[in-house]
Formats: C-alpha cells, sequence, structure tokens
C-alpha cells in the first residue's frame, strides 16, 4: 500500500490521471452538495417558523374568542339587570344563579357609581356586610363606569387559590344610562388547556406574558406563581416593541431556541410558541449527516474505482514492465509479468514473459495476501476499541439503560441494576414483568408505550417499579426500537428515578391544602370570638355579685373557666389560619395528656378499654397546651370510630426516644436529637393502603356524614408540623392502627404560676365607647361604671363621630372596636384625632388582617387589645391609658 501512495507522489503520468479525476468528478459533486445543504435548510427553518407562528395564533386567537365569550355572557347578564331596580338581597339571588350556570365565574360584585359595593358573592366565601368597600380608586370600576369593558391582570385568587382575571362591565338601565357596575372573577384555568402539549406538539412548549413581559400562563404553575419577569428574553422584548415575527434567541428554558408571538386581541397579552433549536434542527442534522455520508461514500467509491481502475490497467502494468527491464538488465529471470489484456501493454508483456520464460521459473509473490491480513487485524482493532468505549459509557451513565425484545431484557447497565437492587445475571433473559409490582401495571405500559411508539416513534410513560427489596419506585420510562418497521428486532430503553420528585410534588399539594383550610378556619373564628366576650365579660360580672356561700357562685366560676379556654381554641384557630402568631411556652407534656385523659375516658363507650403507659414525667416541649390537646383528643376520637360499636383496646403510650442520623431520615422534616413520642394504637378495623395517602386530605373521610367532616387529621398535621414535629400512621387492614407523633424537646423548665387576688382600679372619667355589638357595649358599659366612670356608648360609628365633634372636649377616652360595619374602627380613630390630636384611643379587635399593633400605634391609637377582654384586663388597660394621657398634659403644661 505504501508504495501505491509513493506512486501517486511522482510526477507523471499517474499524477495527471488523478489530478484528472479530481477536477472532473470530486470538485463538482462537493459544489452540488453545499448548494443543496443552503438551499433546504433554509427552507426548513422557513418551515419551522411558519409551523411556531401558525400556533401562537390559533392560541392567541382560542384564547381571544374565550376571552370574548366570557365578557359577553358577562355583558347579557348586566343587560337583564337594571340596577336601581334590585336591592342586595336580589343582586345575591341573581349572582347565585350565574354562579350555578357558569362554572369558570368564580365571584360576582355590584357597585353603585359612588363606587360603593352593594352586592358580592363568591363561589368559595361569604362576605359579611362590613366587608363591602368602595371600589372606585380602582381601574376596572373606572373603565366600566366610563362604559367600557375591563379586562384585568391574571393573579391568583386568594379564595380559591386559582389564577384568574378581572373582568367589569357598565350596567344600563332601559333608557341606557349607566346605573352601575358588574365586576366578575373569571377562572383561566382554560388557558393552560390552550397552551399544554397536547395541542401544541411534541417538543414544543407555549406561555403567556402580560403587557408588562410578567409571565402569567405556563404548564409550570410554580414559575406562573413565582410572577417572573421575561423582559430580558429577546422574543418577548420584540413581542412588546410590536415586532411579530419569527426569531431565534436565548428561551424560557434557558437553551437556544425558535421562538414566534402572537398578541392576544382585547387584553394587550401575548403569546409565545418556543422550540430548542436542537430539537427543531434534529431532523435536519440528520439528514445532512445522511447525505453527508452517501457524499463521502460515494466520494471513497470513486476514488477507489478510479485508482483500481488506473492502478490495474495502466499504473501498475507499467511498473511491472519497468522493473521487470531493471531485472533483466541485471541478469535477473526468475519473473513472469501477469497482465491479462489485449491491448499493447499486454502484448508487450507476452514479449517480456517470452523472452524471460526460457531463463527461469517463476515464483508467485505473497505480498497482497501479508497486506490484506494487516488490513483485518486493523479492523478487528478498531471495532474492538468502539464497543469497549459504548460499554463505558452505558457504565458511567447516570440513568437505567437497558435492550428488551418481544419485552424480554436482553441487556442492562449497573445504574439500572443499581436502581432495581438486582444482579445483572437475576434479569438478563427474563421478562420485564419482574421490575412491576402487578400484572395490571405491566400490561398498560406495554399497551400505552408501544401506542405512542406507532404513533411517534418514541414512547415515554410513567409508571412505578418493584424494587427487590419490595419498595416502590416511581420511574420515567422512555422506549425507542432499534427498527421501526420491526419491533421484534428489540427496543432500547431509559429509565429515570423520580420518586423524590414526585414526593416533592405531593409535600407542595398538601401545602396548598392546609392554606385553604386555614382560610376558613379564620373567618369561623373571627364569628365566635365576640359570642364569648359577651359569656366571659356577663359571667365575671355576675361573679362579683354572687356571695360566695351560694353555689350559682361556683356554676358562673365554671363558665368563666369554659370561656377562657374557649378563648385559648379560638385564638388556636386564629394561628391555625396563619393570622394571630403561635404562643408557644415550655410545658409538660405528661400533664396534658393525662388531663386529656379524663375528657376521652368521658367522651369513648365503656365497651373500649382504655390502656396508658406513661414513662416520662419530667420532659418539657416547646408548645400549647390546647392544641396538644386538640392533638390528642382528635387521634383517640379517631381510634375509637375505627373499632365502632365493638370491643376493642386504645393503648396510649408516652416515650422519650432519641433518633440517629438513619432513624430521623424515616420521618419528614425531623433531625437527630431526643424526642417525646406519643403513640395511639387500637384494635380497629385499620386504614386500607389505597387511601393511605389521603388520610391528612381536608374533607377527606371514611365515616358516615354525621360522624365527621373529615377535617380532624388535617387540623392534626399541621399542628404538628406548627410545633416542629412529624406524625405518621401505620395500618394493617383488619388488625388496627398505630399513630406515632414526635415532639422535640427542650431544656427550658414550665413557668409555675401563682394567683393573687386582683384590686381592680377605677376612676371618675367620662368614656366614650363604640361598638356595633349591643349586647358587648351594655356588658362593657356596666363594667365601667361600676368603678365609678361616666360611660356613653354607641353602635353606630357615624353617631359616635357626630357626637365627638359636637363634644370633644367632654370626653376623657375612646374606647372601640375595629370591625364595624360603616366605618373601620381605624377610620374613626384617624377622624377622631383629626378633630383632638390628645384625645387616647383603645382599639379592641378579634380578628384582623388589616391592622397590627405596630400599626396602631403608627396612626395614634395609644393601646390595642384583642377580644374577648376580661374585666381585669379592660379595668388595668383603660387606668393605663387614663394615667399616661394626664402625665403627657401635666408634662406639656410644665414646658
Amino acid at each position: 500500500m505504501l508504495e501505491k501512495v509513493k506512486i501517486f507522489s511522482k510526477q507523471g503520468v499517474t499524477r495527471k490521471i488523478l489530478v484528472l479525476l479530481l477536477a472532473c468528478g470530486i470538485f463538482p459533486m462537493i459544489l452540488l452538495a453545499g448548494l443543496f445543504f443552503y438551499f433546504y435548510f433554509s427552507g426548513q427553518k422557513q418551515g419551522i417558523g411558519e409551523v411556531q407562528k401558525e400556533i401562537g395564533d390559533r392560541i392567541a386567537t382560542n384564547i381571544s374568542s374565550y376571552l370574548e365569550k366570557t365578557s359577553g355572557q358577562i355583558q347579557v347578564f348586566a343587560s337583564t339587570l337594571q340596577l336601581m331596580n334590585h336591592n342586595a338581597q336580589e343582586l345575591k339571588n341573581h349572582s347565585y344563579m350565574l354562579l350555578d350556570q357558569i362554572t369558570e365565574f368564580d365571584k360576582i360584585t355590584f357597585a353603585d357609581l359612588s363606587g360603593n359595593e352593594i352586592s358580592k358573592v363568591s363561589r368559595y366565601y361569604t362576605f359579611r356586610p362590613f366587608e363591602l368597600i368602595n371600589i372606585s380608586p380602582e381601574k376596572s370600576f373606572q373603565d366600566a363606569r366610563e362604559g367600557r369593558t375591563h379586562f384585568g391582570k391574571v393573579e391568583i385568587s386568594s379564595h380559591s387559590k386559582f389564577p384568574h382575571i378581572l373582568v367589569s362591565v357598565p350596567v344600563k338601565d332601559v333608557q341606557d344610562r349607566i346605573t352601575g357596575v358588574l365586576i366578575v372573577d373569571v377562572n383561566v384555568l382554560k388557558m393552560w388547556d390552550y397552551i399544554s402539549r397536547n395541542s401544541i406538539g411534541e417538543n414544543r412548549y407555549a406561555y403567556i406574558v402580560d403587557s408588562e413581559g410578567f409571565l402569567i400562563a405556563y404548564q409550570d404553575i410554580s414559575s406562573v406563581l413565582q410572577k417572573r419577569d421575561l423582559r430580558n428574553i429577546e422574543g418577548i422584548r420584540n413581542l412588546l416593541q410590536g415586532n411579530i415575527g419569527v426569531f431565534e434567541y436565548q428561551g424560557l428554558i434557558g437553551k437556544q431556541v425558535i421562538g414566534a408571538g402572537a398578541l392576544i386581541p382585547l387584553t394587550g397579552w401575548g403569546v409565545v410558541v418556543e422550540t430548542a433549536a436542537e430539537d427543531a434542527y434534529r431532523t435536519l442534522y440528520l439528514l445532512m449527516m445522511i447525505v453527508l455520508t452517501i457524499f463521502l461514500l460515494t466520494m471513497l467509491t470513486a476514488l477507489l474505482l478510479g485508482f483500481r481502475f488506473s492502478f490495474k490497467n495502466l499504473i501498475e502494468p507499467i511498473n511491472l514492465l519497468q522493473k521487470e527491464a531493471e531485472m533483466i538488465a541485471r541478469g535477473e529471470f526468475g519473473d513472469i509479468i501477469h497482465i491479462k489484456s489485449a491491448d499493447e501493454i499486454g502484448q508487450l508483456a507476452d514479449a517480456f514473459n517470452r523472452m524471460t520464460g526460457n531463463l527461469n521459473k517463476t515464483t508467485v509473490s505473497r505480498d497482497l495476501l501479508i497486506q490484506e491480513i494487516s488490513e483485518r487485524e486493523k479492523t478487528e482493532n478498531a471495532l474492538k476499541k468502539s464497543e469497549a468505549t459504548l460499554k463505558s459509557i452505558f457504565r458511567v451513565a447516570p440513568i437505567g439503560i437497558g435492550l428488551v425484545s418481544e419485552r424480554v431484557l436482553l441487556w442492562v447497565n449497573d445504574q439500572l441494576c443499581s436502581m432495581i437492587g438486582y444482579d445483572r445475571e437475576e434479569v438478563v433473559g427474563r421478562s420485564a414483568r419482574v421490575l412491576y409490582p402487578s400484572q395490571e401495571e405491566f400490561d398498560w405500559v406495554g399497551l400505552e408505550k408501544y401506542d405512542q411508539i406507532r404513533a411517534y416513534g418514541t414512547g415515554s410513560v410513567e409508571t412505578r417499579w418493584l424494587h427487590k427489596d419490595g419498595r416502590i419506585i416511581d420511574v420515567l420510562l422512555s422506549s425507542t426500537p432499534l427498527d421501526p418497521a420491526d419491533f421484534s428486532s428489540g427496543m432500547t430503553f431509559t429509565a429515570l428515578d423520580i420518586t423524590e420528585r414526585k414526593k416533592l410534588e405531593d409535600q407542595l399539594r398538601q401545602a396548598y391544602k392546609m392554606e385553604a383550610v386555614g382560610t376558613m378556619a379564620g373567618g369561623i373564628a373571627h364569628e365566635f370570638n365576640n359570642i364569648l366576650g359577651i359569656i366571659l365579660g356577663n359571667a365575671e360580672l355576675a361573679i362579683d355579685d354572687v356571695p360566695e356561700w351560694n353555689p350559682a357562685k361556683h356554676s358562673l366560676e365554671e363558665i368563666q373557666k369554659a370561656s377562657l379556654r374557649g378563648r385559648d381554641v379560638v385564638r388556636q384557630i386564629l394561628s391555625f389560619a396563619r393570622i394571630t402568631p403561635v404562643t408557644r411556652k415550655p410545658i409538660r407534656i405528661s400533664t396534658i395528656i393525662q388531663e386529656s385523659l379524663k375528657f376521652v375516658r368521658a367522651t369513648i363507650p365503656s365497651s373500649i378499654d382504655i390502656r396508658q403507659n406513661i414513662l416520662c414525667d419530667t420532659e418539657t416541649i416547646l408548645g400549647n397546651s390546647t392544641e396538644i390537646n386538640q392533638i390528642f383528643i382528635n387521634l383517640c376520637s379517631n381510634s375509637a370510630h375505627a373499632i365502632d360499636q365493638e370491643t376493642g383496646t386504645i393503648s396510649i403510650n408516652l416515650e422519650t426516644v432519641f433518633l440517629t442520623e438513619d432513624s430521623a431520615a424515616q420521618y419528614d422534616d425531623l433531625v437527630p436529637g431526643k424526642y417525646v413520642r406519643l403513640s395511639v394504637k387500637d384494635t380497629g378495623k385499620g386504614i386500607r393502603p389505597e387511601i393511605m395517602g389521603r388520610i391528612f386530605d381536608p374533607y377527606f373521610t371514611t365515616k358516615d356524614v354525621d360522624k365527621g367532616l373529615g377535617m380532624g387529621l388535617a387540623v392534626v398535621y399541621g399542628l404538628v408540623k406548627k410545633h416542629d414535629g412529624a406524625i405518621q400512621f401505620v395500618s394493617e387492614v383488619g388488625k388496627g392502627t398505630t399513630a406515632e407523633v414526635l415532639f422535640p424537646t427542650t431544656e427550658e423548665q414550665p413557668e409555675i404560676q401563682t394567683s393573687e387576688p386582683e384590686d381592680l382600679p377605677g376612676g371618675n372619667e367620662r368614656i366614650l365607647i363604640v361598638d356595633d355589638e349591643e349586647s358587648l357595649i351594655i356588658m362593657v358599659r356596666e363594667m365601667l361604671e361600676r368603678k365609678g366612670y361616666e360611660v356613653v356608648s354607641k353602635t353606630s360609628s357615624f353617631e359616635a363621630l357626630t357626637l365627638f365633634r359636637k363634644e370633644h372636649n367632654a370626653f376623657d377616652l375612646i374606647i372601640t372596636d375595629m370591625a364595624m360595619p360603616e366605618m373601620t374602627g381605624e377610620r374613626l380613630t384617624q377622624e377622631l384625632l383629626m378633630i383632638r390630636p390628645d384625645i387616647p384611643v383603645i382599639l379592641c379587635t378579634g380578628y384582623s388582617e388589616r391592622i397590627s399593633e405596630e400599626k396602631a400605634k403608627e396612626i395614634g391609637i395609644t393601646a390595642y387589645t384583642m377580644k374577648p377582654l376580661r374585666q381585669s384586663v379592660l379595668l388595668k388597660t383603660v387606668r393605663e391609658v387614663l394615667d399616661e394621657a394626664k402625665s403627657r398634659i401635666q408634662e406639656q403644661g410644665w414646658t
């Protein structure tokens, strides 16, 4: 071979033949291939862009039609109403009828021309009269007031936790005069349907931005909740500047993409459709590689054929003749020239052979055979190296890879063996059924995967595999056939363990559920607070009037104790609703459990035996005693319901445990350390495996309607998490259930409380009380008048403000409630301080998301107290505020 190459490097006929072959054959082929690739690439790129733009236009049209339809329904509803002829209750009734008919509507509000809300109803929340506000500054009201339809931004509803937009339209009478405004919160989950992968194809994704470039709709809802600013993306900047077209840029997923945008009429939003450039050009690159391979093979073939023709038929014979002539000149006559040709070269070779034939017998050269053996050895070595490289790649790949034929495992890599716990020898040659927990799952994956492969060429499914040790793991399985035309030739597959990802997704969904429960709990607690205030205050007044020897005094004291416990429950509910901070202090948990056991024993049927094993008496935790009590009673109540009408046993166990890193990993969010473990075990019917994952869901229950609403374990879960603890259930159908709760211990010790008789202060100042609850007014007035104060009370904020304007110097103190229908206590205080800046004000509230103690101080409120108030707290606060005000006046007089 080396000799042949040297021949082509020499000047002469050989080089001329080679140059002629390149000039007439190879160079024209290269030029044609280049032109083909250029025009084909340009056409494909234009086609991809047109597809992107068409999808974007289609999504924009669908969303626009959806919004037009929605606004049309709202306008039709508005046209059927004459706002001046309906009172608030009639408007509510009409609104509820519309919510029943149109599932996309979440909230409906009517406002008069001054912006005052007349009616407001929601699918997920009941508004009270004092929650109706004035919305005149809002753009939605102003646009509708001027006769225009308004579309707001996409926001996450505080009530439903779904994405929604606010649509407002004017309400007109029969003479086409605007009499009010109709505002509807519209659930826009359908926008997610319009941008799903099913509607835009594989390897593409779509998203929607508002007029300011913020993400408002995408298949990943967590990105929407972050309100990502996408103005740094080139495609978004072009869309916001009105440059509608197809561009290539760094896209939303952080890769180079081909993107097309379209504007959505009515809203000013834009929809963007993107596909990764590497995915878009994959087919093109594959075709380029195929054509390039064919071109190279063709060129090599032409070179080889040309080389063979010129070498075998011209160059080699001439060289042989040259060598033979040189050998004859040296006197060597042993070779014969083998040239089978009838032309002049063949005739010349015959003449040489006849000349040397009589001199020596010839021998056959073995050079060609040795050369062929050498080439074969080189080829075999290259194949071995390629095979070793491929095995190395499969060995270090971070995901499972395998090969199957007819669903029989032919080969698997080390990572796949690690995922399932088997050695390679245990699975190779066996059916893939060994990987699945059930025959149904195995059959479903086969049907789904092969349907996808027939439709798209590849298939991906999320399934579950059975580990060798019995654990279930979640797997993302992707398969591709070796030969799309013949599935029996085998399929390669990859397997990615997504167990942890699924676990994180479940935790996120649980957090959303608990947040919704908290919102509902806060509203209930607010209403209950005023009732408790009336009961507690009147009980304390009655206790003062009843002598010690009267049996009624003991009953009244029990009412007082129960009211205080009810107050603690209300505060606990408010804390659960994230309205008030959690008050936790060192408590001895064994004492709480033993006290709670008395209540449990009194409420559980005597046919159920309760066994207790309290092994820790001195351990303390940071917690709230009312919440610990509620956790324990809920768990015992569930155990009693599990036993139902039968005889059985509930075992209570309280002990100290030490968690190592390995044992702490079995619980959610626990670290190694010392814990108190509370166990409640029953001999009931147990929990079925298929519903175990839903036991903490709000409103999920297997009990009858009259035995529970399904909120118990949801509340327990939230309370345990607030104590930095963990809870888990172990159950076996027919044998019973064990609930384990772990609380971290603390070195702090509980405070020792001592009770001493209180000497409640009084006075003779004049006090104005404002509260819309007449019973509370009567109670507080009597408490103050008994201590010598002169009290004036009003149930209307406007009446109180009018009185104060006339007699602003006649009062020494104002006590006002926060939540009132006509004017809130915060607003009333601001008005009073504008009339008389030095008047001291005490603000009372049982539930408020709008004002905190710090904000109350900022606007001039002297004292801020939480309802329900005890008599002692009220009298001490009043005296302290009055004394502080007198001291301040004296200091100013001295200056």
